[in-house]
């Protein structure tokens, strides 16, 4: 028996997907055109359409949290040439004081002469941050790159989806 491609059953069926569910700040649409393009020739797993949007659902509410994080990754905001980046505050009190007593040359006991006290509160904020040295500026821009290319959530998503759903063979 063959088996349908992906694309075929997308087009039997343009609702094939209609359960996807994916976390705020992914598009499904991008998310359903990346796993046709990239994933479309491959044979679909489950031959009926209506089961396969049933397992796309479950599929995709049981990998919510993955796609939550992978989207949070993509988004996150940092500088790509800097690889130190420290804040440390600091808070302290300080009280002190003292009390001279002094005696007078006709005086057998001593007299308290004057009392002080004193107390401090600083604040300290220091921000640390940029290269330390053990990796050059031209490094670490390949390596972003490297992310750039390896970190794009919608590729991934695909790929999960074909292990999820097609037979990988032509």
């Amino acid at each position: 028996m063959k088996k349908m491609t992906l694309i075929g059953m997308y087009n039997y069926d343009n609702a094939l997907f209609a359960r996807l569910s994916l976390p705020d700040g992914l598009d499904a649409a991008t998310a359903i055109n990346t796993i046709l393009r990239e994933k479309g020739e491959f044979p679909a797993l489950y031959a009926d359409p209506d089961f396969m949007k049933f397992a796309i659902g479950t599929w995709s509410a049981e990998n919510q949290m993955s796609f939550e994080h992978l989207a949070k990754l993509q988004a996150a905001s940092y500088d790509p040439i800097s690889n130190y980046d420290r804040t440390e505050e600091e808070e302290a009190e300080n009280t002190g004081g003292g009390e001279n007593l002094v005696s007078a040359f006709n005086s057998t006991e001593y007299q308290p002469s004057s009392k002080d006290s004193s107390a401090t509160t600083g604040k300290r904020k220091l921000h640390a941050y940029g290269n330390i040295g053990t990796t050059t500026n031209a490094q670490m821009m390949l390596a972003e790159k490297d992310v750039v290319e390896e970190v794009n959530v919608y590729r991934i998503i695909a790929n999960m989806f074909a292990d999820a759903f097609c037979i990988k063979v032509f």
